[in-house]
């Protein structure tokens, strides 16, 4: 008896799994996904500033530059939090972008979530 209640609890996990792995297959497959809401805030010199429509305090602005990205948190300054796939100089230019335009950033994250 046990050895059954074993087998059926086992098929049914591996049946999850396998929904889990179609559905996930399917969904790339047919291009789609949940994703939150990004409001862009501005397009300058090829660096794209948004936030996620789900976002956290300190207050950040996300950065995407050709295939990489970096996080700039902004409340207090404006400061590198994480980045992948930029360059040292596509950084120093986003940062600098982000220092331009920190108030206007600022003003749309209130405007936004509050």
């Amino acid at each position: 008896m046990k050895m059954f209640w074993r087998m059926r609890e086992f098929s049914i996990c591996r049946a999850k799994v396998s929904n889990q792995f179609w559905e996930s297959y399917w969904l790339r497959r047919n291009h789609f996904a949940i994703v939150p809401k990004m409001p862009t805030l501005f397009n300058k010199e090829g660096y794209k500033f948004l936030f996620y429509s789900n976002e956290h305090r300190p207050i950040h602005v996300h950065v995407r530059y050709g295939g990489g990205e970096a996080v700039f948190v902004i409340e207090n300054g404006v400061e590198l939090r994480e980045s992948q796939g930029l360059k040292v100089r596509e950084l120093s230019k986003a940062q600098l972008l982000a220092e331009e335009n920190r108030e206007m950033i600022i003003q749309k994250w209130h405007e936004y979530f509050d």
